[in-house]
């Protein structure tokens, strides 16, 4: 039967259960309701600049590792500090990275780690910075050219077949902008967006409440977590973030808030 329905068939157990990966945050864990982001699915991490959203990626990754899994950064903000992710628990030795902000290059590298079956995470920073090729390759046939929003859609539906036979957790990281008194909707704009909507199991935003300082000087900043969409437990939770500029997520605190 199995070789028959090819890869279509599922036992139940593997459905039913998904790999749990720790975010690094006792209380966004905890506000998930299942102890952390389920293996398998899409993830998607929005918010304004400055609000921990890479952070909150190293940390997962770094948590994958602690689980003995191998991760992969696709870093087309092109600002990935190693220094940083090692403070955050990132064994770097086991991560593989991919530095690239063109569409085409990002979701082909995107497709061929999903489908290799090696890794535990994998993470996109950020969707949002992804530049479609005509703008790098501007002499392409314009009969060549495939339209950058079309091209996400499909990749999403293409792997997640695969990262769900592989229990591979693939994070997306958003750059959110200020609203403004437009007409029509943000997503008129940004259609890939709509697409990340539907695909993504767990959606989370991110904000800045306020500055964390320590004799005068900044020192970090407080972040809320709003789970804005959660297949897995009632969404529309909320846990604040401690981000030390120098060592990423302060747990230790979190243990007398629970």
């Amino acid at each position: 039967m199995t070789s028959s329905f090819e890869d279509s068939l599922s036992s139940l157990p593997s459905i039913a259960n998904p790999r749990i990966i720790p975010t690094g945050s006792i209380k966004l864990d905890a506000a998930l309701g299942i102890g952390g982001i389920p293996g398998g699915l899409l993830v998607e991490i929005s918010g304004p600049q400055s609000s921990g959203k890479t952070t909150l990626c190293q940390h997962i990754m770094a948590e994958s590792q602690k689980l003995d899994g191998v991760c992969a950064l696709i870093d087309a903000d092109q600002t990935w500090d190693p220094r940083y992710a090692i403070r955050c628990g990132v064994d770097i030795n086991r991560l593989v990275v991919c530095n690239t902000f063109n569409t085409a290059a990002a979701l082909d590298s995107l497709s061929i780690l999903a489908k290799s079956g090696a890794l535990s995470v994998i993470v996109l920073d950020s969707i949002s910075s992804l530049v479609p090729f005509t703008c790098s390759n501007p002499d392409q046939s314009r009969h060549d050219r495939e339209d950058p929003e079309l091209r996400i859609s499909k990749t999403l539906r293409l792997i997640s077949h695969s990262i769900r036979r592989n229990q591979t957790a693939v994070i997306f990281t958003c750059l959110t902008l200020p609203r403004n008194q437009a007409i029509y909707h943000s997503l008129a704009f940004h259609t890939y967006r709509l697409a990340l909507k539907l695909h993504a199991s767990i959606r989370l935003r991110l904000s800045s409440i306020n500055i964390l300082r320590k004799s005068g000087k900044n020192i970090g900043r407080r972040v809320k977590a709003q789970i804005i969409k959660n297949s897995f437990h009632p969404c529309q939770q909320f846990a604040d973030l401690d981000i030390m500029y120098s060592s990423g997520i302060i747990r230790s605190g979190e243990f007398f808030d629970l």
